[in-house]
């Protein structure tokens, strides 16, 4: 009895691991193939990416905060200042097996052309922030933890505007992964269109105010020019709200804005 008690105790000593102690074959097995798998991930997601232009997606949309409410054809007032709706252009890089393509590179060519409202007077259309010569940008960006890249534009004046872009991946050897035109109505407190918010724009903004009707200062969108537009209009004013950048060429636009 006394040694079958013995052997019991030898047997499990034996084949159980002390505390704390990791049994040394299945876990280096393990680890190898853990290993493997890590080393190989990158490996397997390169393949995916980079963006593929069948896969890719590209949009131009507007990021409403005004108090117009949405009508057709898309229209939006915007501010030098950024601080009312906003175009923005939006980016997913998707691989040819559709992975997202993370901390992607992207060069980013946008350009805008448009008519002014002839209603107001001589004006122009201004876009902030242009880095590539008039309306024009050349912006590099890097896409997000699920392969999305969003770049944001304002501006001012009245009329129609018409967008379009380019986008090329930099991940390996450049391709272009989307193309798109869109166009917009546009109406701003820079009626003038010069990138700043002044008496200049006043000047142009009483006629309407006084004779209840003209699309550039009807920032509700309700038909009429009152009261209710003036108190969309001063803020901007008294807040002399401005941006650096430049006039769009004009070029046929494909809305009526009027």
């Amino acid at each position: 009895m006394r040694y079958g008690m013995s052997k019991c105790y030898y047997s499990i000593r034996h084949h159980l691991p002390v505390l704390g102690q990791i049994p040394k074959e299945v876990p280096v097995q393990r680890l190898t193939f853990l290993v493997a798998i890590i080393l190989l991930l990158p490996a397997v997601v390169l393949a995916q990416c980079p963006p593929a232009a069948a896969t890719s997606i590209c949009s131009a949309t507007i990021i409403d905060n005004d108090v117009c409410p949405t009508v057709i054809p898309p229209t939006l007032v915007w501010c030098p200042a950024g601080d009312l709706s906003l175009i923005e252009l939006r980016i997913l890089a998707i691989g040819a097996a559709g992975i997202p393509c993370t901390n992607c590179t992207l060069e980013v060519r946008v350009n805008f052309t448009g008519l002014p409202n002839t209603t107001i007077g001589p004006s122009n259309i201004w876009l902030c922030n242009t880095n590539a010569g008039p309306g024009s940008f050349v912006i590099f960006t890097t896409t997000d933890a699920v392969g999305e890249a969003r770049i944001k534009f304002s501006g001012g004046g009245c009329g129609c505007i018409s967008m379009s872009w380019t986008v090329v991946s930099l991940c390996g050897n450049p391709t272009v992964i989307c193309q798109g035109v869109r166009d917009f109505c546009i109406k701003s407190p820079d009626f003038t269109g010069d990138g700043m918010v002044n008496f200049f724009d006043t000047f142009k903004y009483l006629p309407q105010l006084s004779s209840g009707f003209g699309y550039c200062a009807d920032f509700n969108c309700d038909g009429v020019v009152n009261f209710f537009d003036t108190f969309q209009y001063l803020p901007h004013l008294s807040g002399g709200h401005s941006c650096i950048g430049s006039a769009i060429p004009f070029a046929n636009c494909s809305l009526p804005c009027n």
